[in-house]
């Protein structure tokens, strides 16, 4: 049986933190941020979560003028979802808690000033539940 759910689809450039190069970054992001954050993703909902990163060796993507490093698409069941990894992106290191209460911009992973929304809004999907 299927059932209509309306989920948040949040779409978004982020810039890094001008401390960390571009190959630094895409280690952190791609290689511990991601897999790190997973179960806490999944925990409080997410149901997609998706990382691309826009520079490698070979690319750079340019939109509007400024660069971006990377290109993350969430997909979640309520805005108020999202609000909750909002802060823990920024930061360098993984954590949840009060772990990063009071840290310094010099620790954050991405750049919020330069993060961009470029989507946000709803959709209606039907979810499928096995059958008995």
């Amino acid at each position: 049986m299927a059932t209509l759910h309306r989920l948040t689809r949040i779409s978004m450039l982020v810039k890094r933190n001008p401390a960390l190069s571009t190959r630094e970054f895409q280690r952190r992001w791609c290689r511990i941020w991601g897999p790190l954050s997973a179960p806490f993703l999944k925990r409080i909902g997410f149901n997609t979560y998706l990382q691309v990163p826009l520079k490698t060796p070979h690319t750079t993507l340019q939109l509007g003028g400024p660069e971006f490093d990377a290109f993350a698409e969430f997909v979640v069941p309520t805005y108020e979802a999202f609000l909750l990894v909002w802060e823990a992106l920024f930061y360098n290191d993984y954590g949840e808690g009060d772990e990063g209460e009071g840290r310094g911009r010099e620790e954050w992973l991405i750049d919020p000033d330069t993060a961009l929304i470029v989507h946000g809004g709803f959709e209606e999907v039907y979810l499928f539940s096995p059958t008995s």
